[in-house]
């Protein structure tokens, strides 16, 4: 039969305490601070693909670079979300979510100021992991 197994779970008055204190919390600058910082790094997550092609294209010119390695500028920023996705679990677990948001935001502005610096493709690459690391913490 459809919805067999699938029953509401009965409130105990623990939970029923929980529900009533957010209720009367209500929402406020307590729920809107976590909610403006976590949505500045899916924004720098989206600027970050944004740009990617841009800068490839000019870097292309500039550094005279060949296909591979213009690929791979964009391809590392992928693998260094995977890896930072992997660590953001741990980070949070351990540490807390904000200092995970923190953490991605400290590595994003240095490594991302750090790849403006860069002088050259290798360099390039290894900065726009830890860029790409960083947004995946967030």
């Amino acid at each position: 039969m459809a919805g067999e197994g699938l029953e509401t779970p009965k409130k105990t008055p623990a939970t029923q305490a929980v529900t009533d204190a957010v209720e009367e919390l209500g929402f406020g600058l307590y729920q809107l601070v976590p909610m403006f910082l976590t949505g500045g790094i899916f924004l720098a997550e989206g600027a970050e693909m944004l740009i990617m092609g841009s800068i490839t294209s000019l870097l292309h010119r500039h550094w005279e670079l060949d296909p591979v390695i213009r690929g791979g500028m964009v391809s590392i920023v992928f693998i260094g979300f995977s890896a930072g996705n992997f660590l953001s679990g741990q980070i949070g677990d351990r540490f807390g979510r904000r200092t995970s948001v923190l953490v991605s935001y400290a590595m994003i502005a240095i490594f991302g100021f750090a790849t403006a610096c860069s002088g050259g493709p290798a360099l390039m690459l290894f900065l726009r992991f830890f860029v790409g690391a960083g947004c995946g913490i967030g």
